[in-house]
């Protein structure tokens, strides 16, 4: 008895899959009395997973070995050994049997072939297989399908049952997820934080996804993107590789993050539990990435405890004490022109102008930044909306009175007793917290005002989030909320005459740029919209026919009504009714299309069949016309996407074959939507006809009555019920 056995990794959300295929194979094969193969399935262990497209490590996940393994079928010495498929083009294809031993499989290998012929019935002939039977003498057979089980007294069906085994190792068995990463892939801990550790050393801070309106990549973005982004550059990676302290900071992260494990505070304790295991799921990598913000608050705390027992106090009670400040840069803030300070923090660097690089494509452009200017001239606010000048004075304004109102709350906690400090050093931390984000309001909205892109609405927007965060400053303080009088400067009710001017402008706008549109496609909306429709239809299924360019020059000829069959050819004739002769048109091409219901056949009385578009293939051809980049090169690339799409690993390769070389239909929803957009031209020229028409069906020219004038409405009865030949092709224009 000759032993089979095949041994391969699979991932371990799939082992369950193959124990359901190994039972169902040695099913089959018991109906025809064949001995059962077994299975075993090892622990599983982590394994290193390598990104197919550059070859990087990116994490772990969880393998299982997979040992299949049996006996050959044997009978009266003979064993089928291997299979042999023959193809319409000559190729004969061995494919050995499933857990054959190296060295015989390497004999096997050397054995001569004769295509299509068998030892047993002595008849060469055509045949889609053959298989290849070994006697234990060395001896070897080719035989055909219905002559195997005479021969070697084996059954066929329960061969072919068996030779799935070999399908198992060649499967694909990822289950990828989002961005063809696989869905139970692992990556390290040490890793993330690492990461994580040196993208926060480039960005000066850590900055979390509730501040993406700063223009800023949250920090577990760009982790995110280092691990599992694609077309992040290689440049940036080697920068976050090359940091020098990441290592050491990501220790004291995760040391920081394993000592919260059991806490009180639900936070620390989630953060510890993912900390203590040696990888994270892709979903848990926002959280642990946030560790590093609370091991910086912790030691931030640490550091200002230990200033606090150090600090000594400086001049005596009563005597006021005096700094002197330099003004390195003046900006002008409101309408009265008054300057204010750019503040700067302890390098000298203004606070907004530091900005830290971040993970960049290289398929994308950068943004340059404005250039500063004193002066900007910024189009009108609309009615009812305050000036970009009323809005900045508003900000600034508030975030003088969150700042205030945060100095005032940590002069409570200086002042306080030991009972109460722990109190109002929460309520300063929530002041402080508010003041910082209204003074960033404030910020941007200065910004905002020098950028002749953004909007008003924008300087509106930042006015009043300063106001909101001033007035919860305040009430975190304990004082009186008198930010919410600025709202008052913020909100004015429109006048009726100002409602009547804003809509007047509306229509206004709205009929110029409909005038614009007009003039530039020749269509009203109605049919803009149906053309946009149109071209969506035709990026999303033209691909799907396999087609090329040849296919589409038939159904134009087909159009024509000059496209006729005849003596087994396809001929273009030179006009209408004279089918005899002209140019010579694909008669493979030709056939697909019929064949596929592309075309429809009319037979004349000399045998002769005009070919015409089916309702389907005039949809096609006006798809195809829109979307030219859908078309395939040639031929030979066509019959391989659409041997690629209808590709099944348990079909037979003849029959998958013989269906990639037959054109799919067009998309029922594509063919039930598809309308012909109209131009306003021929809208024009159909009502004019069934104006004329009218008016002859009336009784023509009556004395001293003035003819009407046609309508310039869109007639789409009239239209549709036109013949494809009559209209002629639609141009669309690409505004899309």
């Amino acid at each position: 008895m000759i032993s089979a056995a095949m041994r391969f990794d699979v991932p371990a959300t799939s082992a369950h899959h193959v124990r359901q295929l190994v039972e169902a194979t040695n099913t089959r094969a018991a109906v025809h009395g064949l001995t059962a193969y077994s299975l075993d399935v090892s622990a599983p262990f982590l394994a290193d997973y390598e990104d197919p497209f550059d070859g990087r490590i990116i994490g772990k996940r969880h393998m299982v070995t997979v040992t299949v393994f049996g006996e050959i079928p044997r009978h009266s010495g003979w064993t089928v050994v291997a299979r042999l498929d023959h193809d319409e083009e000559g190729e004969t294809l061995l494919s050995l049997f499933p857990g054959l031993p190296e060295q015989l499989a390497a004999e096997v290998s050397g054995q001569r072939v004769i295509e299509n012929f068998c030892h047993g019935c002595k008849v060469q002939r055509h045949r889609t297989a053959t298989y290849l039977a070994r006697h234990d003498s060395g001896e070897y057979r080719q035989l055909g399908t219905t002559c195997v089980e005479p021969y070697t007294g084996l059954p066929i069906k329960g061969l072919e049952a068996l030779w799935r085994f070999g399908k198992l190792k060649d499967s694909d068995w990822e289950e990828t997820g989002e961005g063809g990463i696989p869905a139970d892939l692992r990556v390290p801990v040490a890793e993330v934080l690492r990461v994580t550790a040196a993208i926060v050393a480039q960005d000066g801070r850590y900055y979390s996804r509730a501040e993406e309106w700063k223009n800023t990549i949250p920090t577990a973005d760009g982790v995110s993107a280092y691990f599992f982004d694609r077309k992040v550059s290689q440049e940036w990676r080697a920068a976050i590789d090359a940091e020098p302290d990441a290592t050491a900071t990501a220790a004291a992260v995760r040391e920081w993050a394993v000592q919260g494990y059991g806490s009180p505070s639900d936070y620390h304790h989630k953060v510890g539990q993912l900390a203590k295991a040696e990888t994270v799921a892709p979903r848990h990598l926002p959280t642990l990435v946030s560790a590093i913000a609370g091991w910086h608050r912790d030691q931030e705390k640490a550091a200002a405890e230990r200033a606090a027992q150090n600090s000594q106090p400086q001049g005596t009670k009563g005597e006021r004490l005096a700094v002197t400040a330099t003004v390195t840069k003046g900006v002008p803030c409101g309408h009265d022109g008054t300057v204010r300070r750019a503040p700067r923090d302890q390098g000298g660097i203004p606070r907004r102008a530091r900005r830290a690089p971040r993970p960049h494509h290289p398929d994308t452009h950068e943004e340059h930044p404005m250039p500063e200017s004193t002066c900007v001239a910024r189009p009108a606010a609309p009615s009812g909306e305050p000036s970009p000048q009323t809005c900045l004075q508003v900000a600034r304004q508030a975030a003088i009175l969150a700042v205030t109102a945060a100095d005032d709350a940590m002069a409570a906690v200086c002042r306080s007793r030991s009972g109460t400090a722990a109190d109002l050093e929460a309520l300063m931390h929530a002041a402080h917290k508010e003041a910082v984000e209204a003074e960033s309001c404030a910020d941007r909205a200065e910004q905002y005002a020098d950028d002749l892109a953004m909007p008003s609405s924008a300087l509106l927007y930042c006015a009043r989030e300063a106001v909101a965060h001033a007035v919860r400053a305040q009430s975190a303080a304990g004082a009186e909320t008198t930010a919410a009088d600025l709202r008052a400067e913020l909100e004015r009710a429109l006048t009726a005459a100002e409602h009547a001017e804003r809509e007047s402008a509306r229509r206004r706008e709205e009929a110029q740029q409909e005038a614009e549109e007009r003039a530039a496609t020749g269509m009203d909306r109605e049919n803009r919209d149906r053309a946009a429709i149109n071209r969506y239809f035709a990026e999303r299924h033209i691909a799907e026919l396999g087609w090329t360019a040849g296919h589409v020059r038939v159904l134009a000829a087909a159009e024509t009504g000059r496209l006729y069959w005849r003596g087994g050819r396809a001929r273009q004739a030179a006009r209408h009714g004279a089918w005899d002769g002209g140019r010579r048109v694909s008669r493979e091409r030709t056939k697909a299309l019929y064949a596929a219901r592309f075309l429809l056949a009319v037979r004349q009385d000399d045998g002769t069949r005009i070919l015409t578009p089916s309702p389907m293939g005039q949809a096609a051809l006006e798809l195809a016309r829109l979307h030219p980049a859908g078309l395939h090169a040639t031929d030979q690339a066509a019959y391989e996407a659409r041997f690629a799409k209808i590709r099944r690993h348990y079909k037979r390769r003849d029959d998958q074959k013989a269906a990639a070389r037959r054109l799919p239909p067009l998309d029922s929803s594509a063919q039930r939507l598809y309308q012909r957009p109209v131009t306003l031209a021929e809208q024009e020229a159909l009502a004019e006809r069934d104006a004329a028409d009218r008016w002859a069906d009336e009784g023509g020219h009556c004395p001293d009555v003035g003819t009407p004038r046609p309508a310039a409405s869109t007639i789409k009865s009239t239209l549709e019920s036109r013949s494809w030949a009559e209209t002629g092709p639609a141009v669309q224009s690409t505004l899309w």
